[in-house]
């Protein structure tokens, strides 16, 4: 490591700028980074544009140290991607609150933007958006031959439903960043590509199916009760099961033919009605009274299991 050479840069010396393994870096110190400050990589040569992006950043620092702005998550190169990721979501609440829309804490966690946005972050957060390039998303590894790219890593990595949704809200990013001036509509790299929306889901499941899954799970050796019940529920209520995961017992109600829930989902905020059947009642019903002091301590029937279920299509 050496510090900025005056070969290079003439006498100036721009704090936190050092040559390292062959390249200029802009490397923040530990409570800086605690601050969202992150690691900037420049080139080899350093240009008029990497000087002042580093002079721009350490004046951003100067004003969070001292109390003139409030400590920002991420602090992004004026420019960049991230900077017009910030400013969209803004952008975004402050229409919903002229339209008098106030997201639930449900809505909130259901918003594909940042769950799309810890994919693009890493790779995008600090770069022009002239920067970016088909082959950032998508191309053919020159030595092996696969496929690469983020596109790639998230359908590896999760599913194409992720990467799909993750490209679905960078192309509304970048509809969004043209008119701020980050960029031009028509310039989108990834509309080199289609983005093909993967087919939906097709398994089809019956009754005693279903059946036979809640019973091994009730009656396997380390018992998933939580896991039967919310099956069982699931399938006579027909809701989802991010929705089914987060009934309690004051939704409950009963009528002439049995007990049903009524909730608002989670994704959309409109009205639902779930009714069971005395077989689905009486497992959540075991279910609430194994869980003892919790019961008593007002858990509710939420069933602890892992997120991820195989949806059932009814025909």
């Amino acid at each position: 490591m050496s510090a900025l050479r005056s070969s290079d840069m003439g006498t100036d010396k721009i704090r936190y700028l050092v040559f390292v393994c062959g390249r200029w870096r802009w490397r923040p110190t530990k409570i800086m980074r605690s601050h969202g400050f992150k690691l900037i990589n420049f080139g080899r040569e350093l240009t008029v544009a990497d000087r002042a992006r580093a002079i721009a950043l350490n004046e951003e620092w100067d004003k969070v140290r001292r109390g003139i702005v409030p400590t920002p998550e991420d602090v992004f190169p004026p420019g960049s991607i991230g900077e017009g990721y910030q400013r969209a979501m803004q952008l975004r609440a402050a229409e919903r609150a002229a339209k008098g829309i106030v997201w639930t804490k449900d809505q909130e966690k259901r918003d594909d933007w940042p769950r799309a946005w810890k994919w693009l972050k890493p790779v995008f957060g600090d770069r022009a958006p002239s920067e970016v390039q088909p082959e950032h998303f998508l191309s053919i590894d020159p030595e092996t031959g696969k496929v690469t790219g983020l596109m790639a890593k998230i359908e590896t990595r999760v599913s194409p439903v992720e990467r799909h949704r993750v490209i679905k809200v960078w192309r509304a990013l970048w509809k969004k960043m043209a008119p701020m001036g980050y960029c031009k509509k028509e310039a989108d790299p990834t509309l080199t590509f289609a983005n093909t929306q993967p087919q939906p889901r097709q398994d089809v499941w019956q009754h005693h199916e279903v059946v036979q899954l809640v019973e091994h799970a009730w009656t396997r050796a380390k018992p998933k009760k939580g896991l039967a019940a919310l099956m069982a529920v699931v399938w006579d209520s027909m809701l989802s099961p991010g929705d089914a995961r987060r009934l309690t017992p004051s939704q409950m109600s009963r009528d002439g033919e049995g007990a049903l829930f009524f909730l608002d989902r989670a994704k959309t905020g409109r009205a639902a009605a779930g009714t069971l059947t005395p077989w689905s009642e009486a497992i959540l019903a075991s279910y609430v009274e194994s869980l003892g002091d919790l019961k008593a301590a007002g858990a509710g029937c939420r069933c602890r299991t892992p997120r991820t279920r195989r949806r059932r299509t009814l025909r």
